[in-house]
């Protein structure tokens, strides 16, 4: 399948010099990336910071 510029998991099955081997765990598709949010849900993701500095990340 083209993987080119996308997210895969792999796991490595053989390591040689200058190259590993592997086989595909899950693809993009299936990890459910780059979903489309809303400017509203990324703020509710955004990091907050108490009157300490503390932060927290809310959503």
């Amino acid at each position: 399948p083209d993987m080119i510029g996308k997210f895969v998991d792999i796991k490595i099955t053989d390591v040689y010099t200058n190259s590993l081997r592997g086989e595909v765990v899950r693809t993009e598709d299936q990890m459910g990336l780059r979903i489309a949010q809303s400017p509203q849900e990324v703020m509710n993701r955004t990091r907050k910071e108490d009157e300490l500095g503390v932060g927290r990340y809310h959503g």
